[in-house]
Parts: structure tokens; sequence; C-alpha cells
């Protein structure tokens, strides 16, 4: 372990990542074209509220994600505008203008703000980037930076308590993951393709087991970073690497209980018997969490750079780089519906809270959606052909 100085960022009470020139490695996969929908479609987003009062990322091509609480909706910008809205209304409660939100690897600082009225609590001078949202509890959070580092900072003062660093290879995709906190021990994932799991109370490895094994001559087909979050889920932690395997590994022991190659710097989510999967091609995996076996794989939005599934009842909905939300059955990946929230496109997966969801876009726009269910699935015959083209069943998926 190397001796850290100041490389995190925080908020008091709402976690918020912001960066500066984010560099992204898309793929060469050409995009499909979206099918049409019938006039009439069972699954019919609502929007309860929507908001354009920031800037977003302005064309900088940064990360950012939105913060809920029980009353309020936090967001930033680029522009170095940190706002709070009524989680019901949307209604603007206050703004703080400060060219500091902005985080780089020359003049990067760590910001707390106070949630009731935006004032400045703290601020700490960082070294380097931290391109994903801070985890933690209401004394300590967890932070994990590009270079490789996790550090361990109190929310009091900013203080840093810990810092464990690995060595990073020379090309990352810059696109990090968040840490989390489970049976006392951080899970975090690292650019060179290693998750570990460290003591909360003082950065100890507990266990490391390498998800990513870099493959190929040049450095970025050896580019091997895990970028999406881990899921803990009935004391199995689950994990995926871009490319490079998902994986089911013990919490306590970091034992892999099975792996899977599979590439991804989107992420997963885990239902009680399924892992759902954005991978790097624009697919997406349903996957059985005891075995690893493939249910079925949907490639309707190919060549398109997807956030993780977001799980709402029997449905899911990811985000595109062309700013649609769309909808799919969790049973069999049939493709419901979409609504676009943002032509400049959406980085950061939703956030489902109260059966309500709550997207933010590229260019700073907000929606808040609801679902109403129109008669019965109405979507053409030839729609239901496009949208289940190239599913691949457990069934065709066994015998390939």
């Amino acid at each position: 372990m190397r001796f850290c100085w100041g490389l995190l960022v925080a908020t008091a009470t709402v976690l918020l990542a912001g960066c500066n020139t984010i560099e992204h490695r898309s793929e060469s996969l050409p995009k499909k074209s979206l099918p049409n929908f019938s006039q009439a479609v069972e699954l019919q987003p609502k929007v309860l509220w929507a908001s354009n009062e920031g800037k977003g990322a302005a064309g900088k091509d940064a990360k950012l994600n939105l913060g809920i609480t029980a009353t309020t909706v936090v967001s930033a910008d680029t522009k170095g505008e940190l706002r709070a809205q009524d989680r019901n209304s949307g209604r603007v409660i206050w703004t703080v203008k400060t060219q500091s939100i902005l985080l780089g690897t020359r003049d990067a600082k760590v910001l707390a703000y106070r949630l009731q009225d935006g004032a400045l609590l703290w601020q700490v001078p960082v070294s380097g980037e931290v391109l994903a949202a801070p985890k933690g509890n209401h004394q300590v959070a967890y932070v994990n930076t590009l270079n490789g580092s996790i550090i361990a900072l109190s929310l009091e003062d900013g203080r840093q308590l810990w810092c464990h660093s690995l060595h990073m290879p020379s090309i990352v995709l810059r696109k990090n993951s968040s840490p989390v906190i489970a049976a006392n021990r951080v899970i975090a994932g690292f650019p060179n393709g290693r998750l570990l799991a460290l003591q909360s109370s003082d950065g100890l490895v507990n266990w490391e087991h390498e998800l990513s094994i870099p493959k190929g001559r040049s450095d970025i087909q050896r580019m091997s970073d895990i970028s999406a979050d881990p899921v803990v889920s009935n004391g199995i932690v689950y994990a995926v690497g871009y490319q490079g395997r998902l994986a089911a590994l013990s919490l306590t022991t970091g034992e892999p209980i099975w792996e899977k190659d599979l590439s991804s710097y989107a992420g997963l989510s885990v239902s009680e018997n399924v892992l759902f999967v954005s991978d790097s091609n624009g697919h997406i995996w349903a996957v059985s969490k005891q075995s690893g076996q493939t249910l079925w794989e949907q490639p309707i939005l190919e060549g398109r750079l997807l956030t993780k599934p977001v799980l709402w009842g029997d449905r899911f909905v990811v985000g595109d780089n062309d700013g649609y939300l769309h909808w799919f059955s969790k049973a069999d990946g049939q493709y419901l519906t979409r609504v676009q929230l943002d032509g400049k496109g959406i980085e950061t997966a939703p956030i489902l809270m109260d059966n309500t969801l709550y997207a933010l876009g590229k260019g700073g726009k907000i929606a808040v959606y609801t679902l109403d269910t129109i008669s019965k699935d109405r979507i053409s015959k030839k729609d239901i052909a496009s949208s289940q083209e190239g599913i691949i069943s457990q069934k065709a998926a066994a015998e390939q």
C-alpha cells in the first residue's frame, strides 16, 4: 500500500461525481435501426415533471449523476452549477455557482455541501480524477479514483482515513465504478481488471480476484477495466469486466462460484433469480444467478452505448447515447416501448425510487416517469418479430 494524498470527491449528504473531458471507447458496430411501434401499446411512460434548468455536460462528454433523497433531487452541470429541486414538483429550491465542481487531474477539488441550502461545508484539494459517485454511510465516504486508489474520508471534515492503491495500466476506459459496502467490506473494481474486497475500517485487503485478464498485443486490445459497479446479493458478489468476464464470487472469501465470458462497461442489475447485463456491443443479457447460464440475449440495440438495466416490476429500462429510454420484458427480452429524454444522450442509468423513475440526460434535462398500462400489448406482429429478432433463448444458447 502506498500513501495517497487526497484523491476523492464527496458531498455531505448527496453523493455526486463529475469529470471534465472523459473519453469513451465506442464499439465499431453500426447502430441498428429502432423498430416502429403501432399506435397503441400496453406500456405508456407518463412524465410527472421535467426540467431543463441545467447545462448538463455542455458538450464536454462528462458523466454526471443525480442525487435523490426523500424530498430532493440534486444535480450538477459542467458550467459549475449545483442545483436542488423538489422531488415531487421539480421546483428549484436552491442553486450554487462554483467553478470548483469540475473535477480534473490538475485543478480538482473535493466539495461538501449542506443539502438544506447548498452552503459549502468544506473542500479538499485533490491530485486526480474521480469518475464515479462515492458510496458510504453518514460518517465515511469511500471513493474510487481513476488512477487505482480507494480512499476513505470523513464526511465531517473531509480528512482522509485510509487509502489503498494499485498499479494501473497506461491506457484505461476512463469510466470508473463506484465501490459497494457490504458486511464491513468495501468491494471495488479497478482499471487493471482486479476486484478487491477491503476492510472498511482500515483498508486492508480481505481478498482479490482477477476478473478481466489483459489479452492481445496492443494496449487497447489489453484494456481490462472494471468500470461497472459490483452488486452484492445474499452473500454473493456479482461483477463484470470490460473485455473480461461476468462472475459470481463469495463475499467472504472471493472464491468464484461461476464465471462467464462477457464484456461490459455499463453494468448489471440483480433480480431474485436472474442477472440483467448490458454488454459492450449494446446487447442485453438475462443470465441465471445460480449457474451463469444464458436465459436470453436481446441484440436489438446493438451499436448503442447503453446504461445498465434498471429493474422495474416485471420490466426493465435502459438508456442509450441517443437519449432514448427503452423498456423491455424481464421474462423474455421483448421490446415494449421507448421515449426520448434528451437528444444529447444518456450517460448514467436512471434511478428508480418509490415506483418512480428519475432520469438525467447529458444536455441537463431531468424527467420523472411513472407507467400507465393501456389495454393488452398491441405491438404489431411485424414489430414483435422485429423486437424478438436475434434473441437467443436458453435452449438455443445450449445448442451453440
